[in-house]
Parts: structure tokens; sequence; C-alpha cells
């Protein structure tokens, strides 16, 4: 598969579709992770298809929603899984990526909580095509540790994927939520992961602009296998985020993603340029 650096389109998941497709045309991706949440989720897949040709982007992978987006038509795991599986046809996508069962970490002890989520691995293994791979990423304890997932034993969620031959979506922004040495883990997980969620973080803010938080990115990217498709997550609508943006700059949103776009694609290249953008240059 040809490598492609895309846009996951949950940065605006407030806004319409359209709107969200817009910026992201504007900005000069030709790429994206299409996320089915809000703006998504009551839109008709041939209108999709419709928008998608119209500004001519193509989609790299497909966001299933999250639990707490279930509704009419998605209304469990497996059948939002089996919609973005048809959505992915008339799209033409290579990945659609999940995510791991979220549950009370008071309620399941670790053996507990793979046999009550037996279902969520079996219908991953059980699901892989060829040319339409079901990918699971790894999340991070959060929520004030009243909820924790599977992946936040990243070792035994890793062990896992690779027994029942699940791809992995590695997120950057989740290790370092996880407080996880995020280099070692790119190389140790590099033999299953297919997809890089690729973002900033910050005072346990995920998903800021690249730039925007302390991960030393250079250094990041200069350990992913340069054959990993890359996406860029962010999120300008969750009040905590926005306001941490709007405190590190001025610039509009359009203004950004252009300048995401040039950072993400200098540091494809052996010589990155990426500080140098920030700085306005």
């Amino acid at each position: 598969m040809e490598k492609h650096i895309a846009i996951s389109t949950a940065f605006l998941y407030n806004s319409s579709i359209e709107d969200t497709l817009n910026f992201i045309k504007n900005s000069g991706f030709d790429f994206i992770e299409l996320a089915v949440v809000e703006n998504l989720l009551d839109v008709d897949f041939n209108e999709i298809v419709n928008l998608l040709d119209n500004y001519r982007l193509k989609v790299q992978s497909i966001h299933a929603p999250f639990s707490y987006l279930y509704k009419k038509g998605w209304d469990n795991f497996n059948l939002s899984i089996e919609r973005c599986i048809e959505l992915a046809e008339c799209v033409h996508s290579e990945y659609i990526v999940t995510h791991p069962p979220v549950v009370s970490r008071f309620k399941y002890s670790y053996a507990e909580y793979i046999q009550e989520n037996k279902e969520y691995f079996d219908f991953l293994e059980l699901n892989q095509r060829e040319n339409l791979k079901i990918l699971s990423e790894n999340l991070s304890n959060w929520n004030n540790d009243e909820y924790w997932c599977y992946s936040g034993n990243l070792g035994l969620f890793t062990k896992t994927l690779r027994e029942k031959k699940i791809p992995l979506t590695l997120d950057i922004s989740h290790l370092a939520m996880g407080r996880y040495n995020i280099i070692s883990i790119i190389e140790e997980t590099s033999d299953i992961t297919e997809l890089v969620h690729f973002s900033d973080f910050s005072n346990n803010i995920e998903h800021l602009p690249i730039g925007y938080g302390t991960l030393d990115y250079d250094m990041i990217f200069s350990h992913l296998d340069r054959s990993k498709n890359i996406v860029l997550e962010m999120d300008f609508c969750t009040p905590q985020r926005k306001k941490y943006i709007d405190r590190k700059t001025d610039m509009k949103l359009e203004e950004i993603l252009f300048q995401q776009n040039r950072i993400l694609r200098s540091l494809n290249t052996d010589k990155s340029e990426s500080k140098l953008i920030l700085n306005g240059r």
C-alpha cells in the first residue's frame, strides 16, 4: 500500500462535514481519516461520496464511532463496524480504526476484562480482509482513574493483538497521556503498527496541533517507520483544548491547518524545517 499523510475530520466535529472538508482541502491535504462523529452520523453514504468527489479528497481510513455516539443505525459495536465496513467500501478506505472498550476500573480485574470483552477482539480477528484492515487503537487511562481501557496495559494489549493478528493504530498523544516512553513503544510495536495518529500533548491535554505542546516531535518522527501511514488527529472543539490553543496562537483555523500540513510534510523528509515553519518562516 502507498504511504499517505492524512488529517482526521474529527477536528471540527461540531460543524457540518461539508464545512470540515472545505477547510481540509483549502489547507492542502489530499487524504483524510473520516471520523464517524456527530457531524457524520445522519449523513447518507451517497452524499459523503459526492462531497469527497467535489473536494477531490481520498479516504485513507475511517474512525468508527465511540460508544457514547451509538444511536439508531449505529446502535452497538458490531452494527457500527458493519456500517463502517459498508462505508469503507463506498469510499475505498484501506482501514477502519476502532477503540477498545472502556469500562469502570473497579468492576473488572484485567483477566475478567479480557473475558468480558472477548467479543470485541474476536470480531476484529474474524473480519480482517486483504484490502480492508480493522485496527485497534491504544488508549490511555483517563477520566480521573475512574475508567480504564484494556490498552492502558500496553504490553498485554499488544500481546493480544499479535496473537489475534489485529493491526494497531498507534496514537502518540495517548502514549504521552499514559506516561509511556514513546520512542521505545514506537520501536516495540513497529511490527503490528499500520497507522499512526500524530498530535502534540501538554498538561494532560491530548490532540493538540504539532508544536503547540511539549513533545519532541522531530525526535518522535525520526523513529517512525517511513512506510507507516500518518493521520494528524487534532481537536478544536472540546472546550479545554480550544482554550489551550487560543492561548497559544491568534492564527485562524485555516492558517493552523495549512501550517500543520507544512510541518508534517517537512517532518517526513530527511531535513526537517518544522521549527522554522512554527516560527512563521
